[in-house]
């Protein structure tokens, strides 16, 4: 029988259009944090105009969304860099992935519409300049080293604006094979108006003319399907109605800590802007003194954690944040691909979007094993100090779960989230049915697969062999006949109209992973007199059963030829006598009273001559025999 996570929620608890529940949650012995008052929201209506955080750019329904496609065309110029080396567009090939201190710009015209029409060949975007309009580089971080590039243009003009922007995110999403993770989650977070603000996307289809140092052209060739989004920054903040004299961030490796060696204000004696930048950049008017008050007090333990919660953040929009991920399934916002706004003149920050790409994957839910407890509903943040201490509070995991309820009905709906399926269906259908995007994604996989493929491998993969199912995939699609009729129906019309059932799973998944106990990580043995002592982070159950632990040591990676096994410990150490020289490989495993299950969230690697395989909570170190 299903252990019931939410036995009742506070009768004070109501539903409204934004997604916090009227009353905060305090641990045993806490008070509410000075000068807090409680939301005077009506039950029925919406928050009023004077809510902090109101996306005036929203959309009232999934039909208003412009789902049209958009031409652009870009001319790429020779242009000189600091070394005064001619480049062309050849160089954008000398990207490494998650390498940016290569990344050269190249001057460029860009023209909406095709400028071989009269009617656009003279406005050039509304201005006169017959050589360049704008600058062009990649940008990206993984996906920089692909054949298939992503583009910021950034138009150089004054006053120069295209969809109300003077820098534009063109994305090709290589990796995710249906384009339209990120715009499906974009889109739908646009018909929420209160309590978080969304980003603008559009289909673009892109066209490219280079440019040789000999004055040679390529013509305007078709780029296919590329995907435009939002930049943060002053534009975004007035267009969505926010403050356009506030501070926006954009979080590239942040957990709230305080990290001093990095977060520095810029009067600093050893401020430095790219230390700063590793961990949070800024997109505008940065006030790094503002962020360092809120990391101090988030990271100063001696402070009631519910105080600085409610002084330092909107808990409505804190929980519209944390819902929509938990339910787009999305992993990659724990420590990035997530922006941090704060209105001048007050100490409130507030989360919003950036980057879902990997968010809406559809698995079933009966698809368990030791990596999955953890990724999925509140433990995905467990990890991060600042998230775990506010789902520790009292009554956090019902405000999420009003939150999460209520916008399964009202946002994520199935209808919402068929009609823009349906819709993307219909673009994507006529783009891959042309040679340019289906080549490039075609190319891409299978590149990847022959960069880590022996001869003999790829021979058995084109001989259908057992055990090479996705590669053999790739191969017959290549090699097919009609490769459309294959392709599409199983790589992008499949995923896309699964995905409210990914939604759903997600949602089905944040209430089955609330009855196991939270996950943590498993540190390396630390060497005493009287033997190894393992350690590893203590787990909590959101139903206060009590929780004993199992911890496994063994001496292959398949946990087979075991060192050691150990049940029922009480506490989140156990001491071992002796451990044998070599390779030592060891996990635990969190059990709560009912028998709910947790991993550790390490990932150990073992490596094969040049073939490295990942494996989910397991810890790995080697005991060189010196102690």
């Amino acid at each position: 029988m299903r252990k019931t996570v939410v036995c009742c929620l506070l009768a004070a608890m109501v539903f409204c259009t934004s997604c916090g529940a009227p009353a905060p949650g305090f641990l045993p012995g806490e008070t509410a944090a000075p000068g807090y008052v409680l939301p005077d929201i009506d039950p029925v209506d919406a928050p009023s105009d004077d809510s902090p955080l109101i996306n005036r750019n929203y959309y009232k329904s999934v039909e208003d969304i412009d789902l049209s496609v958009e031409e652009l065309y870009i001319e790429i110029y020779p242009t000189y860099n600091e070394e005064s080396e001619l480049l062309t567009r050849k160089a954008f090939e000398k990207h490494r992935s998650r390498d940016k201190s290569y990344n050269p710009t190249l001057n460029a015209h860009i023209w909406q519409g095709n400028p071989n029409d009269p009617a656009n060949r003279d406005g050039r975007l509304g201005f006169d300049d017959p050589d360049y309009n704008c600058t062009i580089r990649v940008r990206g971080n993984s996906t920089r080293g692909l054949s298939v590039k992503n583009f910021k243009v950034k138009l150089t003009q004054p006053g120069a604006r295209l969809y109300g922007y003077d820098s534009l995110n063109l994305n090709k999403h290589i990796m995710d094979d249906t384009r339209t993770n990120n715009k499906m989650s974009m889109d739908l977070l646009q018909l929420m108006q209160h309590d978080f603000s969304s980003m603008q996307t559009k289909f673009i289809r892109l066209y490219i003319n280079d440019v040789g140092v000999d004055g040679s052209q390529t013509g305007f060739q078709d780029q296919g399907l590329y995907i435009w989004v939002e930049q943060p920054g002053v534009d975004y903040l007035k267009n969505h109605g926010l403050d356009p004299n506030g501070s926006l961030y954009k979080a590239e490796s942040f957990e709230f800590r305080r990290y001093p060696d990095q977060i520095r204000t810029e009067d600093d004696p050893l401020y430095n802007q790219e230390e700063f930048e590793s961990v949070i950049k800024s997109m505008c008017n940065p006030d790094h003194e503002k962020l360092i008050r809120m990391l101090d007090a988030i990271n100063d333990y001696s402070i009631n954690f519910s105080e600085t919660f409610y002084r330092y953040f909107d808990e409505d929009n804190y929980l519209a944040w944390l819902g929509t991920n938990i339910l787009f399934g999305n992993k990659d916002a724990v420590a990035h691909n997530f922006l941090l706004y704060s209105p001048s003149g007050s100490e409130k920050w507030y989360f919003l979007p950036w980057d879902y790409d990997s968010s809406l994957e559809d698995k079933e839910i009966t698809e368990w094993n030791d990596g999955y407890y953890q990724v999925f509903g509140v433990h995905i943040f467990w990890a991060v100090p600042f998230h775990q201490r506010y789902l520790r509070m009292e009554g956090s995991v019902e405000k999420i779960s009003v939150c999460i309820d209520e916008m399964m009905q009202t946002v994520f709906t199935e209808s919402n989230i068929i009609y823009l399926s349906e819709e993307y269906l219909k673009v994507l259908r006529e783009f891959f049915m042309r040679d340019t995007d289906y080549e490039m994604l075609v190319d891409y996989h299978i590149g990847r697969r022959l960069r880590r493929l022996t001869p003999e491998e790829i021979a058995a993969i084109m001989e259908e062999d057992v055990g090479y199912e996705d590669d053999s995939f790739w191969f017959r699609v290549r090699s097919a006949e009609d490769p459309f009729s294959i392709f599409f129906p199983r790589r992008i019309e499949g995923p896309i109209l699964n995905r409210y059932s990914a939604v759903r799973n997600s949602y089905d998944r944040f209430y089955l992973t609330l009855q196991s106990p939270t996950a943590g990580y498993i540190q390396e043995p630390v060497k005493t007199d009287d033997g190894w002592i393992f350690r590893w982070d203590a787990a909590f159950d959101f139903q206060q059963d009590r929780v004993t632990y199992e911890l496994i040591i063994a001496k292959d990676v398949e946990l087979t030829d075991i060192v050691l096994r150990a049940t029922n410990i009480t506490s989140n150490e156990y001491l071992v006598d002796s451990l044998p020289e070599g390779d030592i490989y060891y996990r635990f495993i969190a059990r709560d009273a009912q028998g709910y299950e947790q991993y550790p969230l390490n990932i150990a690697f073992y490596y094969t001559g040049d073939t490295r395989t990942r494996y989910n909570a397991l810890a790995h170190f080697y005991n060189d025999g010196t102690y």
